[in-house]
């Protein structure tokens, strides 16, 4: 690898880090004292979910990541494997079972790639339980 493939790679690592560190403050700052375990997340674009789910299903939150990419689901599932508070489709999100609701929706680095953002963005906002939070990242 080149060195400006080296420091694309770290600063890829970064954004990862610093993305999650958004996403955990949010989440925090909302549900200050509410554990984890009581807290119910939707990753809608989930990939395989190294980037956000998993990190978040080891702290114990409840997550539900979506995604249209076969073999990412399976891979996100390999590496949950044995969590509880862990499931993965691969479908979209206008599919998850009826009237199932969230206390976080994440939207993070999938709008920007659809040719109609909205019908995704809608979707997170119906699936949003009341007091609930919609973090979006592009």
């Amino acid at each position: 690898m080149n060195r400006s493939g080296q420091q694309a790679e770290r600063e890829n690592l970064w954004g990862y880090v610093k993305r999650l560190r958004f996403v955990r403050r949010a989440i925090k700052e909302t549900f200050p004292n509410r554990h984890p375990g009581l807290v119910r997340v939707l990753d809608a674009g989930c990939g395989n979910g190294s980037q956000l789910a998993l990190p978040l299903i080891k702290e114990g939150f409840n997550l539900t990541g979506v995604d249209t990419d076969q073999s990412s689901v399976e891979h996100a599932r390999k590496l949950s494997a044995g969590a509880v508070n862990a499931r993965f489709f691969c479908q979209l999100v206008e599919e998850l079972p009826e009237p199932e609701l969230f206390e976080v929706v994440i939207l993070s680095e999938v709008l920007e790639h659809l040719t109609e953002p909205q019908s995704l963005l809608k979707e997170g906002i119906r699936r949003l339980s009341a007091g609930g939070i919609l973090i979006v990242t592009v």
